[in-house]
């Protein structure tokens, strides 16, 4: 990865076609793996000059360690979700290398955040459904409880008169 300038892109509404939605979001961002790494500047000198990689050395402890996606695995990716993803360079030639746009994983970062957040508006949505019913049942619970204590309360009052009844005509 090198770094650089923000790219900008021109993308005034005049002269677009039209334009879709960027497709998919989530299922292609949580999909992506990120990775840490020790880039070799010393080895991708080597093979952008002679088309072939150096033997492999112990990494250099002093590299900058880096942060972020493997080019051919975020291709991999995209390509299994059908998705045309423009942050991937691929190779022009043998002595070129695969690299990462990584201002382009905006947008899908982007999508996935609004699928994330029309995800979230539903489970509030049954959420509060849910809260609605259990206050309800809450409610119908104790109307039933007062009901089924005043019931009880009746039937113990009957139960004591029949059985002073009862116990009245017994002792005739």
């Amino acid at each position: 990865m090198s770094g650089g300038p923000d790219h900008h892109l021109r993308c005034p509404l005049q002269v677009r076609r039209a334009g879709q939605r960027a497709w998919p979001g989530l299922a292609f961002i949580t999909r992506l793996r990120p990775v840490t790494y020790r880039f070799d500047e010393a080895r991708l000198g080597t093979f952008e000059r002679t088309g072939t990689l150096a033997a492999r050395s112990a990494p250099d402890p002093a590299a900058t360690v880096r942060t972020g996606f493997l080019a051919q695995e975020v291709e991999a990716t995209a390509r299994q979700l059908g998705f045309r993803f423009d942050g991937i360079q691929v190779p022009a030639n043998a002595r070129d290398h695969y690299s990462l746009g990584y201002a382009q994983f905006v947008v899908p970062l982007v999508r996935a955040v609004q699928e994330l957040s029309t995800e979230n508006e539903a489970l509030k949505a049954r959420l509060a459904t849910a809260v609605a019913k259990s206050v309800t049942m809450s409610t119908e619970l104790q109307t039933l409880r007062a009901q089924a204590t005043a019931t009880t309360e009746a039937f113990e009052t009957r139960l004591r008169r029949l059985e002073t009844a009862i116990g009245g005509q017994a002792q005739r």
